[in-house]
């Protein structure tokens, strides 16, 4: 029989897994609050959020700070009714500032988080930065224009995990889709850093400017870091990751 709770080591809470049923990121904290961050409701409240001008101001949306990157294909059409061209990767920033906004980045919370093909459940308490990772990848990868690009590198990425673990997965997703190749590999590698650079940075920068706290724009940090771990001998790195595999076999 498929037990319907969970109980979390080294934490005082229970976990219904019914609760969790679609995919997506669900955060607990401490005082018992939640925040559901699955594709649908993100969207859901991302549209609610643009088409209510008490919310987000013509003005704010011209700004010069929110608008598109500078390698953003949306550059070339025309822009909106309001005259401007704001960055769609801030869609689902803003909805949800205001709880995001209560924490820093060092604080912890219970993250659950659950893959779109998958039935189990990745648990974690965890930093903001950390769980925060999720809704940064979401905005790089399907919101922004041009990172969609780049979603087939984040395959079977758990977004909860450290950077190291992400950037490790993410190669061998390169790696995979281009046969091994070492010059394509490194094509590919350099093209991607550079579009996470630029985006990762635009939407540190823009973080930085509406929120009190640092969580968020840390998320966007971790993103970018990932990208310094291609920078090194990362034959040494899938070493390391897989060495940590055979010791906790061997610990069984």
């Amino acid at each position: 029989m498929t037990q319907n709770t969970q109980h979390v080591p080294g934490n005082s809470k229970t976990l219904d897994l019914g609760e969790y049923h679609e995919a997506g990121l669900y955060l607990v904290f401490p005082d018992a609050s939640r925040l559901t961050l699955t594709p649908s409701v993100i969207a859901q409240v991302s549209r609610a959020y643009w088409a209510d001008p008490s919310k987000i101001t013509p003005q704010t949306k011209a700004s010069a700070e929110f608008q598109l990157c500078e390698h953003c294909p949306v550059r070339k059409l025309p822009a909106g009714n309001d005259g401007s061209h704001m960055c769609h990767a801030m869609q689902p920033l803003l909805p949800f500032i205001d709880k995001v906004d209560q924490y820093m980045s060092f604080d912890r919370v219970l993250a659950i988080y659950k893959a779109d093909d998958q039935d189990v459940l990745y648990v974690s308490e965890t930093t903001m930065q950390i769980a925060l990772q999720y809704i940064a990848i979401v905005c790089l990868t399907q919101y922004c224009e041009y990172g969609g690009l780049y979603l087939k590198y984040f395959k079977d990425v758990v977004p909860i995990m450290e950077v190291d673990k992400i950037a490790s997965r993410i190669y061998l997703n390169i790696y995979w889709l281009h046969d091994g190749d070492l010059d394509r590999i490194k094509k590919a590698i350099d093209t991607f850093t550079r579009y996470i650079a630029i985006s990762s940075e635009c939407l540190v920068h823009r973080m930085n400017m509406i929120c009190k706290n640092d969580a968020f724009a840390h998320a966007f940090a971790n993103t970018h870091v990932v990208t310094q771990f291609f920078a090194m001998n990362m034959e040494q790195v899938l070493s390391s990751y897989f060495e940590e595999g055979t010791r906790a076999r061997t610990c069984l």
